[in-house]
């Protein structure tokens, strides 16, 4: 069975990757019913594009909590560095 890769199958991948909604807030939004995306979950190719999303989301988290992680520890060098020339 062939498997259209339709907007509304993409919109809805995305929001099972993101992890916020109910899969019956998912068939609103997309404007499909839950058992469309209960029948779309059991394809190959929509778990495909859920798990790259889930990719790029993680990729994108890790590189968020790194950059803040620099940007403190930036911050705490500097005010080492500002108490040093106040001794």
């Amino acid at each position: 069975m062939t498997f259209k890769i339709t907007k509304s199958v993409l919109d809805a991948a995305d929001e099972v990757a993101q992890g916020r909604l109910s899969y019956r807030e998912i068939a609103k939004k997309c404007n499909v019913s839950e058992r469309t995306i209960s029948r779309w979950k059991l394809h190959r190719e929509f778990k495909l594009i859920v798990n790259k999303q889930i990719q790029i989301y993680s990729a994108a988290l890790r590189k968020q909590t790194r950059d803040r992680v620099n940007e403190e520890c930036r911050q705490r060098q500097e005010m080492s560095e500002n108490a040093r020339l106040w001794q």
